[in-house]
């Protein structure tokens, strides 16, 4: 049986052998800053393995595909040069660091400060982009020539947003 101790990993994989119609407890103890959702399958190895390919390809699919969308848009905003493609851009790249940081690469490639990642490097990561994502909407519906007092609102709520972001951290 595998000896007791800490996992600091999002998708531990915890080898535990057993013989056939063999049983076994396993006790599960935690303690967390935030919420926390602890799901639990067994699987055979083989079938591990064949799972764990398939979310790795979703994964890459899903950064790839928010890479190719960065490019064209920075493609985009340089030959165009309207202001709200580079917001755009920097949305996109807000929402892929939320990607990477709720993925667990950071921590695969041992990257440091798992803490702060985990928790206010979220947080942070999602303020940034919703931020990023409002200053674009409004620049792509130009709410400062169509509706200017919404669009006075909006930087009224985007300027407090930026205030408060340290607060939550």
């Amino acid at each position: 049986t595998p000896s007791p101790g800490k996992c600091h990993t999002r998708y531990p994989a915890i080898r535990l052998p057993l013989e056939a119609l063999e049983e076994v407890n396993v006790f599960v103890r935690m303690r967390t800053q935030t919420t926390l959702d602890v799901p639990l399958w067994l699987y055979e190895p083989v079938t591990f393995a064949e799972q764990a390919a398939r979310w790795e390809l979703l994964n890459l699919f899903a950064f790839g595909g928010l890479a190719v969308l960065f490019v064209l848009v920075v493609i985009f905003g340089l030959v165009t040069r309207i202001p709200g493609y580079f917001l755009y851009a920097a949305s996109i790249l807000g929402d892929s660091i939320v990607c990477w940081i709720s993925s667990g690469y950071w921590h695969w490639f041992q990257w440091p400060g798992h803490v702060f990642w985990s928790t206010q490097g979220f947080l942070l990561a999602m303020e940034v982009a919703t931020i990023t994502l409002l200053l674009y909407l409004r620049a792509f519906f130009d709410l400062r020539r169509q509706t200017p007092r919404y669009d006075r609102f909006l930087l009224v709520l985007v300027a407090i947003a930026m205030l408060l972001m340290p607060l939550s951290q």
